[in-house]
């Protein structure tokens, strides 16, 4: 993202973010990235969602997709949502 803005390239970054880092949540294994004050900080566009004319921005843009491909019950047994891809257990 430095490089980028400090180049001005035109540039999509997009981060699928699904909240589990490895086989544990993001939270259980370091702090959160606050993506958007982290764009905010050095300039670059942040979007939550592709938008049609996001190839006329100038500059890098980084866009943060939501998933929920991994999770938790209320009972704390973790499961995956198998249409995400091939996994046979946690």
């Amino acid at each position: 993202l430095i490089l980028a803005r400090k180049l001005n390239l035109r540039i999509i970054f997009i981060i699928e973010n699904n909240g589990w880092s490895m086989s544990t949540k993001t939270e259980d294994r370091r702090e959160p990235i606050d993506l958007k004050k982290l764009c905010e900080a050095l300039g670059v566009n942040y979007l939550t969602k592709v938008i049609r004319s996001v190839a006329l921005i100038s500059g890098p843009v980084l866009i943060e997709v939501p998933l929920e491909t991994l999770g938790s019950r209320k009972d704390g047994e973790r499961f995956i949502n198998y249409h995400s891809g091939l996994a046979n257990e946690i």
